[in-house]
């Protein structure tokens, strides 16, 4: 199957779930035929994401971890305030504000 539009990705439960089925399935550390594709319909992913899964099996708590996600908070907090402070010269043009507020001209933008 493959990965929709605004899938998600796979939670760490699944991926666990979806290695202790794989390792059920292997036979002297070697996965049979087709294994890969089943485990793939069976957790509703794609068959790249098992085998991803299948490569890590030697260092389980990477499942486990989550991803890292930035905050959705400002990196430059007070900026209001400091662009108020500037003088009304300097706030004419982004490019000056930016040097009077000593924030990059695109975070401005935005």
């Amino acid at each position: 199957m493959p990965r929709q539009r605004k899938q998600s990705n796979l939670a760490p439960k699944k991926k666990m779930a979806s290695l202790l089925y794989l390792t059920g399935k292997a036979v002297n550390g070697l996965l049979p035929y087709r294994a890969k594709a089943s485990a793939s319909r069976v957790f509703l992913c794609h068959r790249d994401t098992v085998t991803t899964v299948w490569s890590k099996r030697a260092a389980p708590e990477v499942l486990l971890a989550r991803s890292c996600r930035r905050s959705n908070g400002l990196r430059y907090p007070g900026i209001d305030g400091r662009v108020e402070k500037a003088p009304l010269p300097l706030r004419q043009a982004q490019r000056s504000l930016s040097q009077a507020v000593g924030v990059p001209r695109t975070t401005i933008q935005h």
